[in-house]
């Protein structure tokens, strides 16, 4: 059994060793429940080396620029680093910013944050030690520019050509009247050309109005090709070629009988 007493009566107390000692006396070591690590020979406490190894974010850090829109969540990773003492635990920390700030252990090593505002915030992220009070630590500063939510453009709208529909023959004799739908024009995106069947059957139809529809007319011997349609008192041949009999009728005529009562096309 090896014991220390103490010798009274000195200026300075000095121990006096009874009985036979082995090996070496235990080293101190840190109050139960502390983070202080364990002590050195002169009472110190042992600093912790730094962690080793990079931060990752996302989005990916552009020359320690992250760039997201507002909403969109970023992340700090720190599982790339190891601690420099396997017996230390290593934890990331960061603050966001704007007042806001998340600590998570390595296990995950990885915290995350949504920005709701536009504007640019200075980012500190640290890793260190968690089992010891002097810590080593490895500090990564970044800038997050926080943009507006980007609504895509509308398109812009095909360009459009237009022609009136002018006088839509009557039956027989009677005068030229309005289209049945009520429409005066119809509108096509490319230039509108009187010898063009899609065209003659678009201006038919609008004319017209969903209520009827348009039918082709083919070599007819009083006015070539045609697109046409009939309501009563209301009868239209909307013209795309020649009259093939001696007549007046003319690519972009609308007729009805002998004569053309009107214009489709210029």
């Amino acid at each position: 059994m090896c014991r220390l007493l103490p010798k009274r009566g000195l200026a300075l107390s000095l121990a006096v060793v009874v009985g036979a000692c082995t090996g070496t006396p235990d080293m101190p070591s840190s109050p139960a429940g502390s983070d202080a690590g364990p002590l050195l020979e002169d009472g110190s406490v042992r600093a912790a080396g730094n962690p080793v190894g990079t931060f990752r974010t996302t989005p990916a850090a552009d020359q320690d620029v992250i760039t997201v829109l507002a909403g969109e969540s970023v992340s700090v990773n720190g599982a790339r680093f190891t601690a420099a003492d396997p017996a230390d635990e290593l934890k990331v920390d960061v603050e966001w910013g704007d007042g806001e700030r998340d600590t998570a252990g390595c296990g995950a090593c990885r915290v995350s944050h949504v920005y709701r505002r536009r504007g640019t915030y200075e980012v500190i992220a640290t890793i260190h030690n968690r089992r010891v009070v002097d810590r080593g630590s490895v500090t990564q500063s970044y800038r997050v520019v926080v943009q507006d939510l980007q609504v895509p453009e509308a398109a812009a709208p095909a360009p459009q050509f237009c022609h009136s529909i002018v006088a839509v023959s009557g039956v027989g004799a009677q005068p030229a009247v309005a289209c049945p739908s009520g429409v005066t024009q119809f509108c096509d995106s490319v230039p509108i050309v009187p010898t063009s069947s899609a065209q003659a059957r678009m201006a038919c139809q609008a004319c017209a109005g969903t209520a009827t529809t348009c039918t082709n007319q083919v070599n007819m011997i009083d006015r070539g090709d045609n697109w046409f349609f009939q309501v009563p008192w209301i009868a239209a041949h909307f013209q795309y070629t020649n009259d093939p009999a001696p007549g007046t009728k003319t690519p972009g005529d609308i007729s009805y009988g002998v004569q053309a009562k009107g214009r489709w096309a210029p």
